[in-house]
């Protein structure tokens, strides 16, 4: 992200922190708050942070209507990823499994 970002110093270091106890387990972290403060930003430079990393990095988003479908945000997440599968993990999961996870995911 080109731009610094203002006045979030704090939210983006407890981010980070998140980002540096992965290795140690699963992290998970909630970001909320009014429309238009900044949430969109502040996780595109975490995402950015974590892909310099080496991280795979999951982008999902819900609409007000879709906030109640359990794990709806997940589920967008994951069918970016699943359809850009490269043919060399393809083809180590095989293609039944390759074919239920399209599936799975078909958008």
């Amino acid at each position: 992200m080109g731009d610094s970002l203002v006045g979030r110093a704090s939210e983006l270091a407890v981010l980070r922190d998140a980002l540096d106890r992965r290795a140690r387990g699963a992290v998970a972290v909630a970001v909320s708050g009014d429309p238009g403060i900044g949430k969109t930003r502040l996780l595109g430079e975490l995402a950015a942070d974590a892909h310099r990393r080496g991280c795979v990095v999951l982008s999902g988003r819900a609409a007000e209507f879709e906030r109640e479908a359990p794990l709806g945000t997940v589920k967008n997440a994951l069918a970016d990823h699943v359809g850009g599968l490269s043919d060399t993990l393809t083809s180590a999961l095989g293609a039944a499994d390759v074919r239920l996870l399209r599936t799975i995911f078909r958008r």
